[in-house]
């Protein structure tokens, strides 16, 4: 399914930009321009990749039982999303600052397009973070990450 999306999930216009978040050596600072990165995203896209990461967390803390580390798991997704093992690990091992208020809940399922199609999601909404420039201080994305998470409730 996810290696014959028309569209790969972070984009072909942003995907060259998210690559380019990890020359930040500063973990703060990449982590905040990934979050800006992140609300450029369609928010079925966006949805995904957070359902996708938080899931891979949830599966490496399970290893001993499924042998599943994240480093395995990561080998193994990465071609097929498109997305760098570096990229992806820093995704994942970031995803509960990313993607705030986005919880795996199997008694609610995965959302439906109508349900993404119906969201009132701004993830064009002004900040003073871009992936071009420095940010200031520390993450700030709640906006389009909780307007998402509220639209799905």
């Amino acid at each position: 399914y996810l290696r014959e999306l028309p569209e790969p999930l972070l984009t072909r216009q942003l995907g060259a930009k998210f690559e380019g978040v990890l020359q930040y050596d500063d973990t703060e600072q990449r982590t905040a321009v990934l979050c800006a990165m992140l609300r450029q995203l369609p928010p079925e896209h966006y949805a995904t990749l957070a359902w996708l990461c938080l899931h891979m967390n949830h599966v490496s803390l399970h290893e001993k039982e499924n042998k599943m580390t994240l480093s395995n798991l990561i080998i193994i997704l990465s071609p097929t999303l498109l997305i760098s093992n570096t990229l992806l690990r820093c995704l994942c091992e970031n995803a509960e600052t990313l993607f705030p208020g986005v919880v795996l809940d199997p008694s609610r399922g995965i959302p439906t397009m109508e349900e993404l199609s119906s969201t009132r999601w701004s993830h064009h909404s002004s900040s003073s973070s871009t992936p071009d420039s420095t940010p200031d201080s520390t993450p700030e994305c709640p906006m389009s990450r909780d307007q998402l998470v509220q639209s799905l409730v």
